[in-house]
């Protein structure tokens, strides 16, 4: 499998994990994606925003993970 399958496929669990239940607001979903992405994988996450997807109603938290952390 490739790598940006790999890391596709983690991002999809990750958010799958960690969703806000049905009815809440994200609330700090931002914070609890950089800090697991921090306490488990040791990365460091940058320019977090969350926000709702029209088409879907899913939260996406869109960031981007410093290279060389």
């Amino acid at each position: 499998m490739d790598k940006k399958m790999w890391i596709l496929g983690l991002v999809v669990a990750l958010l799958l994990a960690v969703h806000p239940k049905t009815g809440e607001t994200a609330g700090n979903l931002g914070k609890t994606v950089t800090d697991f992405l921090r306490t488990h994988l040791h990365l460091q996450a940058e320019d977090v925003k969350t926000v709702k997807d029209s088409q879907s109603g899913l939260w996406v938290v869109k960031l981007r993970i410093a290279r060389g952390c």
